[in-house]
């Protein structure tokens, strides 16, 4: 994206409308590089044992130099349970998933989290 090379650096906004149109990661990015992996890697390890690392600049819309208030607060064990089995999910781990959405159920059984976990599962599984 960053590189050396312009016709990689034309060729990388393509990326991700593959992806939008349902190619898996490896597949969207030989097809929208026009390359191999193998050919890939080589090319940026040259560009890394070059030295010379380009840049990105970015123009923003908005104004990043006035502070923002954020807050935070710790997950509670289940919540943690029902994301990792959630991210798991996503990634197509449905049998990993269901692990972690269990372990939710027994350490919080009135919590709707692992349901909703347990249901997303069901849905996906109906669907594959």
């Amino acid at each position: 994206m960053a590189g050396d090379n312009p016709a990689y650096k034309a060729r990388f906004g393509q990326f991700t409308q593959l992806l939008r149109q349902g190619q898996f990661p490896e597949q969207a990015f030989t097809n929208a590089m026009q390359t191999t992996l193998p050919v890939m890697e080589t090319e940026l390890r040259r560009y890394l044992k070059a030295g010379r690392l380009t840049p990105i600049e970015l123009a923003l819309k908005a104004d990043i130099s006035s502070p923002i208030t954020l807050t935070t607060r710790p997950i509670t064990p289940v919540e943690n349970y029902f994301r990792l089995g959630d991210e798991l999910l996503r990634i197509h781990r449905p049998d990993a998933a269901e692990v972690y959405f269990k372990q939710a159920q027994k350490l919080a059984p009135a919590s709707p989290l692992p349901y909703e976990g347990l249901g997303l599962l069901a849905a996906e599984r109906k669907t594959a």
